[in-house]
């Protein structure tokens, strides 16, 4: 099937906010009002769920929510839980059909999280489709995209870069620092990785959670606030697990990381920074949504660029982004959903990075074998519009739509 180029929305700078739940399909839940827009309604096969985002707030407050106009596009966390089938999740604008395009991937039993860009409509309407099955969706909002005070919300991509890793003896900052049974830890953003210590309102990170000892979740949000209902990350015991995250740094320049039950690793990689009011984007202004676009299928006849060319142990694709599937060939930053399948090794990991830089040591998603995994990725191009994926274990296919750019 070929690439369907879709029209540029307006570009807007981002705006983070403390994240806050706005759907919850489960019952019993403490949500009210709007937020409780989804109690007992889960998602069934072929169904098409529309919620309202526009206008929300944090549960039971008027604290600052994404508002009822002039939002362009807005960051989900969107979790699936309690799934009867293999299936997965599009989320995208309301009032549109689904695209080809994929957001969330799932097994029976397993719940599973990712971070979903997606634009907004003038209705500030979203849809939530299911392919097979049944199963329960919690959305989580983390910030929108809309006007902005000035020189606030600018993106600055940064080459990604290792601030935590809690693991013992890893030589990294705060090692050793396994996250116990409801504890919190703190890490400092502002001045590591490449994040100046000031004028920054929110960061990008990649947040994996490794050795695990109990089924549980992390939070991730403001240091010095209070922590809100919403978590990052889903996990089982012995599970590896990655998710993208958008959270605005604390007055300190920290972010906290809440562990619900059990004990478990976390590594953070920082990949980005958005500016404070006042502030200025050093490479990247910016985001343009479309809708979801597929550049690249590695399957066996998928019809889509780079289809039959599935990845060896530790071999490296360059891909074509720039001027490709509704991104302009002048883009210095592309959003992107991976997804990866057909997996025969455990402990494998793909790396994303521009193409014409040094791949570093970070990773953008971990598996076991037979797994099926997605992650959001926003990766700076390199400058020939291309960018470089890494697998480092076994076979794996590689599924990724472009979902928006920055420029």
């Amino acid at each position: 099937m070929p690439i369907i180029p879709s029209a540029p929305t307006t570009p807007y700078p981002y705006n983070p906010l403390s994240p806050y739940r706005i759907c919850d399909s489960r019952t019993p839940n403490n949500l009210t009002g709007t937020n409780g827009q989804c109690n007992g309604k889960p998602i069934t096969q072929g169904m098409k769920l529309t919620i309202n985002v526009s206008g929300t707030n944090p549960n039971g407050t008027a604290s600052v929510g994404v508002p009822s106009s002039g939002a362009d596009a807005v960051i989900l966390n969107v979790t699936v839980t309690n799934p009867t089938q293999v299936s997965y999740l599009t989320v995208f604008p309301s009032g549109t059909n689904p695209p080809l395009a994929s957001n969330v991937n799932f097994a029976p039993g397993q719940t599973v999280p990712n971070l979903v860009q997606v634009a907004l409509p003038s209705s500030g309407m979203i849809s939530i489709y299911n392919s097979l099955g049944t199963t329960d969706i919690i959305v989580d909002v983390e910030g929108y995209v809309g006007s902005a005070p000035s020189g606030e919300g600018l993106y600055n991509p940064l080459s990604p870069s290792r601030i935590c890793d809690t693991r013992p003896n890893m030589s990294m900052p705060y090692s050793g620092s396994t996250l116990g049974a409801g504890s919190t830890l703190s890490i400092q953003v502002d001045g590591k990785g490449g994040v100046p210590s000031s004028g920054v309102s929110a960061v990008v990170l990649n947040v994996t959670e490794t050795n695990a000892t109990a089924t549980s979740y992390l939070t991730v949000w403001p240091d010095g606030t209070s922590r809100p209902l919403a978590s990052n990350l889903n996990w089982v015991p012995g599970q590896t697990s990655p998710n993208r995250v958008v959270v605005p740094v604390g007055s300190t320049g920290m972010v906290s990381i809440y562990n619900s039950i059990g004990s478990v690793d976390v590594i953070v990689d920082v990949g980005g920074w958005f500016s404070a009011p006042g502030g200025s984007g050093t490479l990247i202004t910016q985001f343009s949504g479309i809708t979801p676009a597929r550049v690249l299928d590695t399957r066996s006849n998928s019809g889509v660029p780079y289809e039959n060319s599935t990845f060896a142990s530790g071999t490296v694709l360059s891909v074509q982004v720039g001027g490709v599937g509704g991104v302009p060939a002048n883009a210095t930053a592309v959003v992107l959903n991976v997804t990866v399948t057909n997996t025969n090794s455990n402990g494998g990991y793909l790396t994303v990075w521009p193409t014409g830089q040094i791949r570093n040591t970070t990773s953008d998603l971990n598996w076991s074998s037979g797994q099926t995994t997605a992650n959001l990725v926003v990766v700076k191009l390199g400058s020939n519009g291309q960018i470089n994926l890494y697998n480092y274990l076994g076979s794996a296919d590689v599924i990724a739509d472009v979902i928006g750019w920055y420029q």
